[in-house]
């Protein structure tokens, strides 16, 4: 079993095969993994209390927000909207960096220092980034973000993402690690603004 931790805050993808093989099931942040239901962590009436409006157009996932866990300021999960077991198909760690972009960038460069690590002997996925992308959010324009993904042959993925948010935004300004299933990245490209 592989196991990788950052420096700052613990970030651990648990393996149990020797190869990756496009499963980014087993792939772990606190301990949850893509495709587990949120049941499994939480009781139905801690999931229905940290439901979070999302902002998107479309509806067919909802978002879940826990505040303060053991490593992150908050864990991020999107859930299709009518699922009854609450299967969890985008998870993302966020910490905050307000104020302090460079101190995020620096974070950022480690993890994917690890990932790279980590996936060095697969080829199953290409690596993108550092991709500067204005944010959608801010009418300003004046918001942007720094990605990486690590993007699967299935294409599930691995983004990290540091986040400069301006003063015309409530959002504070951070670093994401997340991992998607396919389905879940598509419809947020897709269908989530329209």
């Amino acid at each position: 079993m592989k196991k990788l931790s950052t420096y700052l805050f613990l970030i651990i993808f648990s393996f149990s095969a020797p190869s990756f093989a496009d499963d980014i099931s087993e792939l772990q942040i606190e301990g949850i993994s893509i495709g587990d239901s949120l049941l499994d962590h939480l009781s139905k009436e801690e999931i229905k209390k940290n439901k979070r409006k999302t902002p998107f157009k479309s509806k067919k996932y909802s978002r879940y927000l826990i505040q303060k866990t053991k490593n992150y300021d908050a864990l991020r999960f999107y859930i299709k909207s009518n699922d009854k077991n609450y299967n969890i198909y985008s998870l993302t760690g966020i910490k905050n960096y307000v104020n302090d972009y460079k101190g995020c960038l620096k974070e950022q460069k480690k993890i994917i220092n690890d990932l790279d690590e980590l996936f060095k002997n697969e080829n199953n996925f290409k690596k993108t980034g550092p991709d500067k992308i204005i944010s959608k959010q801010d009418k300003s324009k004046k918001s942007f973000f720094l990605s990486y993904r690590y993007i699967f042959n299935n294409g599930d993925l691995i983004d990290i993402v540091c986040y400069d948010w301006s003063e015309n935004v409530i959002f504070a300004d951070g670093l994401n690690v997340g991992i998607k299933l396919d389905e879940y990245y598509q419809w947020n490209l897709n269908e989530a603004w329209k």
